[in-house]
């Protein structure tokens, strides 16, 4: 009897660790097809950013131009700060885009926070937790890049309006290049943050792919 029972026990707790690990690797596998789904949603935000990128090349030429003209130029600088200011909306609709980008991924990326507590195998766990703490830290860092990135297009974009205008001083002309300036450099140090937790993000969900398929 004493047998039939010790068997019984054992068989029980070999049931309740078969049980434990397929709830675990459910949970892995769920995690992982949120992470999944948030790289496809982030595809496109290379080629966003490369948009941008040509776009402030095409403005700065402008920007060039604009500031070797004269006083008796008045149409072509006319003429070229409408071309910057549309340059500009342009731009600012792909920075829209990035934006709107990552509040999908983030409105993705935070549906594994549920089953993070369920997750049993400690070393998965450790990764899990960081992976997490890293991108919501990305998220955050980008809203900086955002807000900076706006403020330098509407001083940009005030810039061009007074290089169009008889009404702006030449000092008010250096204020705003002086701001601008400052902005440029906002933008500099919020994205080198931003690029930084994307750095960390990348290099942790790396490995955490490898330490499952070393499970596997």
């Amino acid at each position: 009897m004493m047998n039939k029972l010790k068997h019984f026990l054992i068989l029980l707790l070999l049931c309740f660790v078969l049980i434990s690990c397929q709830s675990n690797d459910h949970v892995i596998e769920t995690i992982y097809d949120h992470l999944t789904a948030t790289v496809l949603i982030e595809e496109n935000f290379e080629k966003y950013q490369e948009q941008i990128n040509e776009l402030e090349s095409e403005e700065h030429e402008i920007y060039n131009e604009l500031i070797g003209l004269g006083d008796d130029d008045k149409e072509e600088i006319k003429e070229l700060t409408k071309e910057a200011i549309y340059i500009l909306d342009e731009k600012m609709e792909y920075i829209q885009l990035i934006k709107e980008t990552l509040a999908e991924s983030r409105k993705e990326f935070i549906k594994i926070e549920p089953f993070i507590d369920q997750v049993k195998d400690e070393v998965q766990l450790e990764y899990v937790n960081k992976m997490y703490d890293t991108m919501i830290k990305r998220y955050e860092s980008y809203d900086k890049v955002y807000d900076s990135n706006v403020d330098s297009v509407q001083l940009t974009n005030e810039l061009y309006e007074g290089f169009s205008s008889d009404d702006i001083s030449a000092a008010d002309i250096y204020s705003l290049i002086g701001d601008i300036n400052d902005s440029y450099e906002a933008i500099i140090e919020a994205n080198e943050q931003f690029n930084k937790e994307t750095i960390l993000y990348n290099g942790l969900k790396a490995d955490f792919y490898e330490l499952l398929d070393q499970n596997e």
